[in-house]
């Protein structure tokens, strides 16, 4: 076969779970780049091997959440290609300190994942000490890493760094992880921008100090959940090519925030979780360039925090979501023509402030999961017909807000409405008109029953839906087999179905991978 054509056969079969051993023989002597699309379930040492075998030419490989494969397994088996240069090993159980040896001879490698591994320490990160042309690399989530980043020093092509939730990493390690992007002399100066996150490690003021050498080129810095402080600013804030700075559950107040005012470069902000408050939030004014903007659950800004958004005029997305942000404040938000995802959930929006909404046509993501919203602010919505996702999980919305909304939203792919009011009628109002829904959660609303089924399989789109707590029965269950893309189902607190129910749906539903259900 020409190279292409056996590429997307060989794409199909693995799309449709038919790529077995024997079907892998077959490509033998077949030009195979790509094998990206492999389903975890079937790949097992004795398929690597044999993948190994006919793939002598892979440029990329996917084993994400490959829990049956082993370290010997990869070990031995690996295939690693001279044109390999995109490896992804994350979520799998055999993935340990021994297996990635298999990467030492994939010496054109450039991008290497191995997220969520919990028996890779930094012995393993030894392995790949010669890789020196990776570019990206992620150890996000490998819970036992608490040492070894002296050997990332020669990695002088790295250009992003991932290290995110690696709770045992201490200041001293993240500090060392950081070699890579210093010049290895003076004399070599060095331009390439750099992205790099160390959420949840012990990354604090000391860090920061060894950061503030990057200025210039520091792009990206995830800090989340880190011992950073309003002394660790002082450092940050001379980042001055940084776009994207999180500082999320970090102990900042207004005083280290006022010293990220010369960012001028930076599009997205997350402060969520820190002690900002209003001063702080104005303090912000000058950073015209932000696009994303996160301040959840910070309890004392309010609206007159949001008078900054005047001068943050290409914001695209803003999240104030359980903030003391109200009416008054939407009002404010009339300047930002470009606001494509807005977040309200808790907050202390009424129905009345939804009015300032109805010229946001730009909106395509919104958030008012809120018990303060009825079926009489959900009219002042009327204009959002750009609409794709909206949550009003805990809104008091019955059949006639949702007939009434969901007519001037056709463009709906995600929704959540959970407040209780939903019968059966509003589902069949939701099933008219949005035809292209592919997440609906409609649990605990009690009144919904059997007789939605017929309008819910109509949504031909849908991949995951939520009748948990409703009056859905075995009979309704069984009808939702026809649903051709549903991977994800919700029956939990369904006390009419039965597990004979659940059990056939699994055989019949083509996509089926997963039914949340309780007997």
């Amino acid at each position: 076969l020409p190279p292409d054509l056996a590429q997307r056969v060989f794409d199909v079969l693995a799309r449709a779970n038919e790529l077995t051993v024997d079907a892998l023989g077959r490509f033998e002597g077949c030009f195979l780049s790509d094998a990206s699309g492999l389903d975890a379930n079937v790949v097992t040492d004795a398929f690597l091997a044999a993948l190994r075998d006919v793939a002598t030419s892979l440029s990329r490989i996917d084993l994400t959440g490959c829990d049956a494969l082993t370290s010997g397994g990869l070990r031995s088996n690996f295939p690693c290609c001279a044109r390999m240069t995109i490896v992804n090993v994350s979520e799998c159980a055999g993935v340990d300190d021994d297996a990635l040896a298999a990467m030492a001879s994939a010496t054109h490698l450039k991008s290497f994942f191995c997220e969520g591994n919990d028996a890779v320490t930094g012995s393993g990160v030894r392995h790949l000490a010669s890789l020196t042309s990776l570019r990206e690399l992620s150890f996000e989530r490998c819970a036992r890493l608490r040492e070894g980043m002296c050997h990332l020093a020669g990695l002088r092509n790295l250009r992003s760094l991932n290290l995110g939730w690696c709770g045992k990493l201490s200041a001293k390690e993240t500090s060392r992880a950081l070699t890579p992007f210093f010049p290895a002399s003076a004399s070599a100066p060095r331009s390439t921008p750099i992205e790099l996150s160390l959420a949840r490690t012990g990354a604090n003021a000391d860090t920061a100090r060894a950061l503030g050498q990057l200025a210039g080129r520091l792009v990206a810095l995830n800090v989340s959940g880190c011992a950073m402080n309003d002394d660790a600013l002082h450092f940050l804030g001379g980042l001055i090519n940084l776009r994207s700075l999180s500082l999320e559950r970090c102990r900042v107040s207004d005083v280290g925030v006022r010293q990220l005012c010369g960012l001028r470069d930076l599009r997205e902000l997350n402060l969520g979780y820190t002690r900002v408050t209003n001063d702080g939030v104005l303090a912000l004014a000058p950073l015209t360039e932000l696009r994303v903007v996160n301040l959840d659950s910070l309890g004392d800004v309010g609206d007159a925090g949001m008078e900054v958004a005047r001068r943050w005029e290409k914001l695209e997305s803003l999240c104030v979501s359980d903030t003391g942000v109200g009416d008054g404040g939407v009002r404010k938000l009339k300047s930002c023509a470009r606001l494509r995802d807005l977040n309200l959930g808790y907050t202390n929006v009424t129905d009345d402030g939804l009015e300032h909404l109805e010229d946001m046509t730009s909106l395509r993501n919104l958030n008012l999961d809120s018990r303060l919203i009825t079926d009489d602010g959900v009219r002042h919505l009327a204009n959002l017909g750009a609409l794709t996702a909206i949550d009003l999980f805990g809104a008091k919305i019955s059949d006639e807000g949702a007939s009434r909304l969901f007519k001037c939203t056709p463009k709906l792919e995600r929704l959540e409405l959970c407040g209780g009011s939903l019968t059966n009628v509003g589902v069949k109002r939701i099933a008219e008109h949005c035809k292209g829904m592919k997440t609906l959660n409609i649990g605990r609303n009690a009144k919904i029953t059997d007789d939605c089924v017929d309008d819910v399989v109509t949504m031909r789109e849908l991949t995951s839906l939520n009748l948990a707590f409703s009056k859905i029965t075995s009979d309704g269950v069984r009808k939702l087999a026809a649903l051709p893309c549903l991977t994800s189902l919700a029956i939990k607190g369904c006390e009419s179905v039965s597990l004979a129910a659940v059990e056939r749906l699994k055989r019949e539903a083509p996509a089926l991978r997963t039914v949340g259900f309780s007997i």
